[in-house]
């Protein structure tokens, strides 16, 4: 039986301590993506790092574990996180190691996903939510693409642009032109072609 001094609190750990043998791998690691953040998942890889590096003279010299970077970066952070929990747990179980690491407690029962929503009849309706949660992605995928389209058509059929669209069609290219202003005349004066004939005449009699 371990010692106080061999029990680590780790909730991540402690679930999956208790959960590998029983649970399938992948249902494993949908629970532990979708209830611990991913800070929580990198900080529970690191602690299982450095436990089995205390204990690494024990486990070289019984199996060679595969390689696991202390950090992931990148897109898809959380999910990498899993897989070198799982990678390594499954290398020690294998190789009948997992009782030469600390044991892991955790805070409460709380502090850890329950298994019911993963079996039995609750297991088909997280399934359908996945599957919904994707449907809904894909519409708001459809419905970006669509909005975008619709304001490239609405820029390029505005009313100028149909106005000019269909001068061009046509051939006609009309030019406004300023209005010339009138020459000056006073109210009840002739006109000034009635003027010039009238000076012509009276010109024309003084000259006879």
């Amino acid at each position: 039986m371990a010692g106080v001094s061999n029990l680590v609190v780790c909730d991540v750990l402690c679930f999956l301590r208790h959960k590998l043998v029983t649970t399938p791998s992948k249902t494993l690691k949908t629970a532990l993506l979708d209830f611990y953040t991913t800070e929580v998942l990198s900080a529970a890889k690191n602690q299982l790092i450095n436990d089995i590096d205390s204990v690494k003279s024990v486990v070289e010299s019984s199996v060679k574990l595969p390689y696991v970077p202390k950090r992931r970066d990148g897109d898809g952070r959380a999910v990498k996180e899993v897989d070198d929990i799982v990678l390594l747990f499954t290398h020690l179980d294998e190789n009948k190691l997992l009782d030469n690491l600390p044991r892991y407690v955790a805070d409460g029962p709380d502090t850890m996903p329950s298994m019911r929503l993963y079996e039995g009849d609750l297991n088909s309706l997280t399934t359908l939510m996945k599957k919904m949660e994707a449907k809904m992605l894909d519409y708001e995928s459809a419905i970006v693409s669509l909005t975008r389209d619709l304001r490239a058509l609405q820029d390029r059929f505005t009313p100028a642009s149909v106005s000019t669209l269909a001068l061009a069609e046509s051939g006609r290219d009309i030019q406004l032109q300023p209005a010339q202003p009138r020459p000056y005349q006073q109210v009840g004066q002739p006109p000034r072609n009635a003027q010039s004939s009238v000076l012509g005449e009276f010109h024309g009699e003084s000259i006879s």
